[in-house]
């Protein structure tokens, strides 16, 4: 389980997390859907020290593509 660390750590920081999807029917073939993700993450904090640490995790700022491609058949 979660525990605190005995580390005492004076860090501030805030975080930010956004998602955008689009999801498109293929009119061609039934039943067949694709989904684009696109997610970013960006995070901060009151020093802008790029080793700095928080319960061990560095601070680092992401940005993933997802594509899906999801077919359905019904039987």
């Amino acid at each position: 389980g979660a525990h605190q660390s005995n580390m005492n750590q004076n860090v501030a920081g805030k975080e930010r997390f956004s998602e955008i999807s689009l999801s498109y029917s293929t009119p061609w073939l039934k039943n067949m859907d694709l989904k684009y993700a696109y997610l970013t993450y960006h995070s901060s904090f009151d020093r802008e020290n790029t080793d700095q640490k928080i319960n061990g995790l560095l601070r680092d700022d992401w940005h993933q593509h997802r594509v899906a491609l999801t077919y359905s058949y019904l039987f």
